[in-house]
């Protein structure tokens, strides 16, 4: 028998270097010295998992942009973007191209629907910490485990101190 999804969320987190559970707001919240990098709210088939993701993560090449701040980024430049290949329309509700070898100025701008695009039914933007680039999963229907942990261990990596989340690679 598969083992609870909160129990099995929890022995992914608490693997990661210096992480500890503590409850706040009446959640369980992961942390790698006193800073949250994995929520779980709800409970039973509402458990889901709320995690820190880079820019652009939330957003999908090919999908209607509704948050991307280039052009005051200073990013836009007539016939396309810098690091962007074929991009002939981007910006708030046009068209994203694939990025091309992104600047890191890029990728810090791009807007942030990238997974909840990609498969919204597991994926959403969390209330309250969707703008500041969190992703949520909803662990039911069972997700890709391995895939949670990735996420997971890429939340910690943004998150926790930078000889910490060396650790990881």
């Amino acid at each position: 028998m598969a083992a609870r999804p909160l129990a099995r969320l929890r022995t992914i987190c608490l693997r990661l270097p210096e992480a500890e559970e503590r409850e706040t707001w009446d959640v369980p919240t992961f942390r790698v010295r006193g800073k949250i990098f994995a929520m779980a709210p709800g409970e039973g088939q509402e458990l889901q998992v709320w995690c820190k993701a880079p820019p652009g993560a939330q957003q999908v090449p090919g999908r209607v942009c509704r948050g991307l701040r280039l052009v005051s980024a200073g990013l836009f430049r007539p016939g396309g973007v810098r690091g962007l290949a074929d991009a002939t329309s981007i910006g708030c509700g046009r068209v994203l191209a694939r990025p091309k070898n992104p600047s890191p100025i890029l990728r810090r701008s791009l807007c942030r629907h990238a997974l909840v695009g990609a498969d919204p039914a597991r994926f959403f933007a969390p209330p309250y910490l969707g703008p500041k680039g969190w992703i949520g999963i909803r662990l039911h229907p069972p997700p890709d485990w391995a895939e949670v942990a990735a996420l997971l261990r890429r939340s910690y990596g943004l998150v926790a101190p930078k000889r910490l989340a060396a650790m990881l690679a």
